[in-house]
């Protein structure tokens, strides 16, 4: 691989990282509204969809090849809307039966699952340089949130909600290695018609949402934002850096998130973090920095 379709690689899995983080204090916005997470997130998919189409197709010359795709990777596409649609689903579920740290903890817990089933399925080699990335992260993402809670793990009181949370890490991973194997299939296609296939499986949530929330102009505007920013193109760029990158390595990227949701949260509700919250974020901005270091000198070998 190419030391510059490396470095783009790179570059849109950390835009798509920024714009998750984004995503994630704009949601806050939305709850403070009072909107129920499951409706938010079934109306976000089909606006995710509809702003794709909007944004990609009028300027294409050739718009059937932006979104065609073969027989084969139909499989994948099906099941890749699936994963995400109950990847979403235990990620509600998860914050609903158990505490905001769990969630973030257990629900990370899918980089170490997709360097695991990378390995197997995708072939991708396990090395010093990613385990060590994937410990100091972890690590750094415990840091950051564990002194703000009483941790507890399965306890009687958070079994259920840990042991969903857990099951969102598995359908995370999943889809980072479904993403990979399309490699070959435009980013764009992938993206929207997997989205399609989520729209449709949590149609019954949207039409419940629509005839019994009340959802007000702002929290439309904030839906919308966060279906463009998040689902739109936080994920399309996330397709397109799974083509230029190994699983595994966007896997441990996308924990750089929560760095960037506390700068991001910091300059919009001007929340201060904490001494400990400095010493996570640096263990996170290490890991990235060494696997992005590793990358490049393997190309330079090459």
């Amino acid at each position: 691989m190419k030391k510059s379709v490396q470095t783009i690689g790179i570059i849109l899995v950390l835009g798509s990282t920024i714009l998750w983080a984004l995503n994630s204090n704009l949601l806050k916005l939305i709850y403070l509204e009072g909107v129920d997470p499951m409706t938010i997130v079934a109306l976000r998919a089909p606006i995710a969809v509809l702003a794709l189409l909007i944004f990609f197709l009028p300027f294409a010359k050739k718009r059937k090849m932006l979104l065609q795709i073969d027989k084969a990777s139909i499989k994948y596409i099906i099941w890749l809307g699936t994963i995400f649609t109950f990847s979403v689903i235990t990620w509600i579920y998860a914050i609903a039966y158990t505490t905001i740290a769990n969630v973030v903890i257990l629900g990370n817990v899918a980089t170490i699952f997709t360097l695991i089933i990378s390995h197997f399925w995708l072939k991708e080699k396990i090395t010093l340089p990613k385990i060590l990335a994937i410990l100091l992260a972890f690590t750094g993402i415990v840091i950051i949130t564990a002194p703000a809670y009483n941790l507890s793990f399965f306890s009687n009181q958070t079994f259920w909600g840990d042991l969903i949370a857990l099951l969102h890490s598995v359908f995370w991973a999943l889809w980072y290695i479904l993403s990979r194997k399309l490699k070959n299939t435009p980013a764009l296609a992938t993206t929207t018609w997997s989205l399609i296939i989520t729209s449709l499986l949590l149609a019954p949530w949207a039409i419940y949402g629509l005839l019994n929330v009340y959802i007000s102009p702002k929290s439309w505007i904030l839906i919308i934002a966060t279906a463009i920013i998040a689902q739109s193109f936080g994920v399309l760029m996330l397709h397109a850096a799974s083509r230029r990158l190994e699983a595994s390595i966007v896997s441990i990227f996308v924990l750089a998130e929560v760095v960037f949701a506390i700068i991001i949260a910091y300059f919009m509700f001007d929340e201060i973090p904490y001494w400990y919250t400095y010493i996570g974020g640096v263990l996170v901005i290490i890991s990235v920095i060494i696997i992005s270091f590793n990358k490049n000198k393997q190309l330079s070998h090459n």
